[in-house]
């Protein structure tokens, strides 16, 4: 009779700790699968064996355009264009590599989407996997695209600019001038980059336009100084008309922008 209690309540014991390490169990499912799905990039799992999916959250299946329970045994290869060379071992290449790479991916309405995708070999449950990691960069893409639209917009807008651009440091070296100086001035503009911008006015005009630098530097804003002559190339003299602005705090440009005509 007492070995059949003993039994019974090692039994009673063994129950209650298998009940409470497949909660556990449990609970860290929970918390993997909301942990996964609530990430902002496609997560897939692939078997680096068969190359078959077989994990995946849902923002794989919102990207694919693919139920998350359809997209589970499918071959690696199938989230790729057909024309994609290599597709049915990215990930496996890239978990190797270390290293981060961009793809596009094939969604069933056939549109395709542009990703940087990162992998490595992990294991799960015991058996080797490899874990992909695919980033949305479409936002990216047409960001760098409508900035390049703009800088080429800029950039032709500069060199058809009859207006002369100078750009001064606050020492008045001269960091850029528009195209338009060769066809005022006779310079090339790399031939004025590094030199002072001070040393090319007239020394009659040099003061004036010296102190509206230095007001300039001092203070955020705008000023004109009042008309000045312009050493030519050929050493001949040219009148400008100038305005000058303060943009020494504006990482991109880092000087006092001077238009002048």
């Amino acid at each position: 009779i007492a070995i059949l209690v003993a039994s019974a309540v090692l039994l009673m014991i063994g129950i209650g700790l298998s009940v409470v390490v497949l909660r556990k169990i449990r609970n860290s499912e929970g918390r993997y699968r909301n942990l996964i799905n609530t990430a902002s990039d496609a997560i897939m799992v692939i078997d680096p064996e068969t190359r078959l999916i077989i994990e995946a959250n849902d923002k794989a299946a919102e990207m694919l355009g693919v139920p998350e329970e359809k997209l589970i045994g499918l071959p690696e290869s199938r989230l790729y264009p057909e024309s994609a060379t290599e597709s049915s071992q990215i990930l496996f290449d890239l978990a190797h590599a270390k290293q981060s790479r961009k793809v596009e991916l094939q969604r069933t309405d056939g549109a395709r989407v542009p990703v940087e995708v990162s992998a490595s070999a992990t294991e799960m449950e015991g058996k080797a996997v490899i874990l992909g990691i695919f980033r949305d960069v479409r936002e990216r893409l047409e960001s760098e695209a409508i900035l390049r639209r703009s800088e080429e917009r800029f950039s032709y807008l500069i060199q058809n600019l009859s207006d002369i651009i100078t750009v001064v440091a606050v020492d008045g070296t001269m960091l850029y001038h528009s195209p338009s100086i060769e066809r005022v001035a006779g310079y090339k503009p790399s031939e004025l980059l590094g030199q002072n911008f001070l040393s090319f006015v007239h020394p009659d005009d040099r003061l004036a336009v010296r102190s509206a630098l230095e007001r300039l530097t001092l203070k955020v804003g705008s000023a004109a100084p009042p008309e000045f002559r312009f050493c030519r190339k050929d050493h001949s003299w040219v009148w400008l008309e100038s305005v000058g602005n303060n943009l020494l705090n504006d990482v991109a440009v880092g000087g006092i922008v001077v238009t002048s005509r």
